[in-house]
């Protein structure tokens, strides 16, 4: 059976670790992109680009540049 079609469990706490490992990473990047808008004066979506472009030009992970 492919991977993608195998039931997916949940622990016992209700949130999967997939899940929450996302939503701890999209925080990390929500408040990078802040400090950038709050320091620069940019519209969120400049501080987004910003980010991604250090993650492209230097193959680190988005979370990791914005940690």
């Amino acid at each position: 059976m492919c991977a993608a079609l195998m039931p997916f469990t949940i622990p016992r706490d209700g949130v999967s670790t997939p899940v929450a490992a996302g939503g701890r990473f999209l925080a990390v990047v929500d408040q990078a992109i802040g400090v950038l808008v709050a320091v620069h004066r940019i519209p969120p979506t400049v501080g987004f680009e910003m980010l991604r472009e250090v993650a492209q030009h230097t193959d680190i992970k988005l979370h990791t540049v914005a940690e």
